[in-house]
């Protein structure tokens, strides 16, 4: 099977996300950041205000302490989101070699895949295969910690091409396709 098309670097923005956002660190932070931290302000700030006798009514303090809670988890999720957004930005600006951006093609074989562009290409063993995802309306063939073949919806001129390809990668590498639940519409959509 052999596959063209074209990765934008929205494409590549949004793998990176994909990426930094199911690292198993990123997920042990943000329970901490957006679990933790809230039910610590949320106590502490509950526990100063009821400690106060002269205060007649008591939820005003509970409902300011769940509001201030609520606001920093906005902003501070607000703002891990960009600061993401603008390391992945400032990253291909000072990227020397962009080609994973552009035209590609994917060759299927039997016992690899070969992927490129008009400047270089790789084959890589369907064993060095560690996760399968769809995300942001990409295929993403991890072939590393952080290394993965992108590849597009565009890329399949029909819904068959597009089951033969998940068949095939299923058969020679034994994995499913992992799907983020708000890519459940996208990745059964008709191509």
């Amino acid at each position: 099977m052999e596959l063209k098309f074209d990765i934008s670097e929205k494409d590549y923005i949004n793998f990176n996300l994909y990426h930094m956002n199911n690292l198993r660190f990123t997920k042990i932070l943000n329970f901490l950041l957006f679990v933790c931290l809230p039910i610590y302000i949320f106590v502490r700030v509950s526990l100063s205000f009821l400690n106060n006798p002269d205060i007649e009514y008591k939820w005003i303090p509970f409902a300011t302490a769940f509001l201030l809670a609520a606001i920093f988890i906005a902003v501070l999720y607000l703002f891990i989101k960009v600061l993401n957004l603008l390391s992945i930005k400032a990253h291909l600006r000072a990227g020397k070699r962009n080609d994973f951006i552009g035209p590609q093609t994917l060759f299927l074989r039997d016992e690899f895949f070969e992927s490129g562009d008009q400047y270089s290409s790789g084959k890589v063993s369907y064993a060095a295969v560690e996760k399968i995802a769809f995300a942001y309306g990409c295929f993403y063939v991890y072939v590393g910690a952080i290394k993965a073949a992108i590849i597009p919806l565009a890329a399949f001129s029909n819904d068959v091409q597009k089951e033969q390809f998940m068949e095939f990668l299923k058969q020679k590498t034994g994995l499913n396709v992992l799907v983020r639940k708000k890519d459940l519409k996208n990745f059964h959509a008709r191509v």
